[in-house]
């Protein structure tokens, strides 16, 4: 099941035309929704990170978080929402789910995109976030550490081609999806 689910995650075909030395396509779509509404993404995904943040030699649960990612670039969680709302709010509402379930977690950082975090979010849980950004361009490129690690995280789940699109047109399928391409990025790391 798993490896269908990824295959379909990584290739962007139709359920109905997974090879059929995957199984029953149906049969994987039920169990695709069955694992969506049980959280099964998030787990793996916080199974995964923990593992690879020790074989880092790292804590299992980080401490600095740069909006959905840690320092390392892996994710922490993800979640879509409508093109209305405005990326501050949506990443409150992330951090604010996610937080809880990782009290290491002391400090956050942003780019200018997302000054609104800088204020409320440090008066809840004693996060600290730190907005980093050029007051004008260098004459060369040079990334602004460690914020470049979520250009980095973008561009390697970008490689997952039913990321392209959200057919089933809600944000709990495009969220799975997110977090199903997580959870195999993840994979390929270990």
């Amino acid at each position: 099941m798993l490896n269908a689910i990824l295959y379909r995650a990584r290739t962007g075909w139709q359920w109905r035309y997974l090879p059929a030395e995957l199984g029953k396509w149906n049969t994987i779509w039920k169990t695709f929704c069955r694992w969506c509404d049980r959280g099964v993404w998030q787990q793996a995904m916080d199974v995964l990170r923990r593992t690879l943040r020790v074989r880092e030699g790292r804590d299992p649960e980080p401490s600095m978080v740069t909006i959905a990612i840690d320092e390392l670039g892996l994710p922490i969680g993800a979640t879509v929402h409508g093109a209305r709302r405005h990326d501050v709010r949506a990443a409150r509402d992330l951090l604010d789910e996610l937080l809880p379930n990782h009290p290491r977690v002391a400090d956050g950082l942003g780019d200018r995109g997302f000054r609104g975090l800088a204020g409320p979010i440090p008066r809840w849980r004693g996060v600290t976030v730190e907005i980093k950004h050029r007051e004008r361009l260098p004459d060369e490129f040079k990334p602004v550490k460690p914020l470049w690690r979520v250009e980095d995280t973008f561009a390697d789940l970008g490689r997952w081609r039913r990321l392209a699109r959200s057919f089933e047109a809600t944000p709990a399928s495009a969220t799975a999806w997110v977090q199903i391409a997580c959870v195999g990025w993840l994979l390929t790391m270990l």
